[in-house]
C-alpha cells in the first residue's frame, strides 16, 4: 500500500509535470496564435491604407481631369463667343462702310448734278448761290443781273484756277 501510494504520488507527480508541459506548450501556442494575429491585422491595416491612398490619388486625378476640361470647355466657349463677336463687329463695319459708301454715292451725285457757284463782290463779300448742272450760262447771267443783293450794270465772269475768261466763250449770254 504505501508502495502504491508512492506509486500514486510518482503517477500524479508525472500527470502534474505533463499538465504543466501541456500548459505551457498551449501557452505557448495562445502567443503565437496571437502574434500570428497581430501580424495578420498590421498587414490588413497597412493594405487598407495603401488602398485609401490609392483611391485618395485616383480621386485627386480625376478631380484634376475634371477641373481641366472645365478650363478647356470655358476656354472653347470664350474662344466661340470671342469668334461670333468679331464676325458680329466685322458684319457691323462692313453695313456701316457699305452706309458710307452709299452716302458718298449719293453726296457724288447730288454733287454731279448741282453745280454751286460762289460769286466775289467788289466790296470783297462773297454770296454763293446753287445751279442745276445743266444750266446754260445765260441763267447764271441773268442771275448775276438780278439776283444778288447789290445790282451791278457791268460785270465778267471768270474762274479762279485755271483762269478763264467767261464772258469771251459765252457772246450770246445778254438778252
Amino acid at each position: 500500500m504505501a508502495q502504491r501510494q508512492a506509486e500514486r504520488e510518482a503517477q500524479e507527480k508525472e500527470k502534474e509535470k505533463e499538465k504543466e508541459k501541456e500548459r505551457r506548450e498551449v501557452g505557448k501556442a495562445l502567443l503565437e496564435r496571437k502574434r500570428t494575429q497581430e501580424e495578420q491585422e498590421l498587414k490588413e491595416a497597412a493594405l487598407a491604407r495603401r488602398k485609401d491612398k490609392d483611391a485618395e490619388k485616383k480621386a485627386k486625378e480625376a478631380v484634376k481631369a475634371a477641373i481641366e476640361q472645365d478650363r478647356l470647355d470655358r476656354k472653347m466657349k470664350y474662344d466661340a463667343e470671342k469668334k461670333a463677336n468679331d464676325e458680329k463687329r466685322k458684319e457691323n463695319e462692313k453695313a456701316a462702310l457699305a452706309a458710307q459708301a452709299a452716302q458718298a454715292e449719293k453726296t457724288a451725285s447730288d454733287r454731279a448734278t448741282v453745280a454751286r457757284i460762289q460769286f466775289r463782290l467788289p466790296d470783297g463779300s462773297s454770296q454763293t448761290k446753287q445751279f442745276p448742272a445743266e444750266t446754260p450760262l445765260a441763267e447764271v447771267y441773268d442771275f448775276v443781273s438780278t439776283g444778288l443783293e447789290t445790282q451791278f450794270s457791268s460785270f465778267s465772269l471768270s474762274t479762279t484756277f485755271p483762269r478763264r475768261m467767261l464772258d469771251q466763250e459765252d457772246e450770246d449770254h445778254q438778252p
